[in-house]
This record gives C-alpha cells, structure tokens and sequence, in this order.
C-alpha cells in the first residue's frame, strides 16, 4: 500500500513540475499572441521610474528632517 501511495505521489510530482515548467513559456506565448509582448518591460520600467522618484522624495525628507534637527539643537 506504502510503495503504490508513493508510486502514485512521484508520478503526480512529476506530471506537476513538467507543467510548471512549461506554463512561463506558454503564458509568454500567449502574450505575444495577444500583441501584449512589451507589456511587462513597460510596467518594469514604469516601476524604475516610480522606485527613482520615491528616492529621491526620501532624500529630500532627510535632508529637511537633518535641517529642521540642526535647528532645533541650535536654540
């Protein structure tokens, strides 16, 4: 009963991880099927630019906090 259980289980496994390997190139395919193929390279850097931006707030926000510190501990 043990050897058929895990019979049954690797071969489940195996048939699970062929699909797994296949469903990246399939969802690309039908992607580009679609004409959606630059889709993510855009969102990629859309979020760069979002992720510069964001960095550059902060540095501001830290060079204001280091001023407003400067002037307090200056009274």
């Amino acid at each position: 009963f043990q050897c058929l259980f895990f019979n049954i289980f690797f071969n489940n496994l195996h048939s699970l991880s062929v699909l797994l390997l296949l469903l990246p190139l399939l969802s690309s395919m039908l992607l580009v099927a679609a004409g959606g193929g630059n889709k993510p390279s855009q969102a990629r850097r859309e979020a760069k630019v979002g992720g510069a931006s964001a960095q550059q707030k902060a540095k501001k926000a830290n060079e204001q906090a280091r001023i407003v510190n400067k002037a307090k501990s200056g009274k």
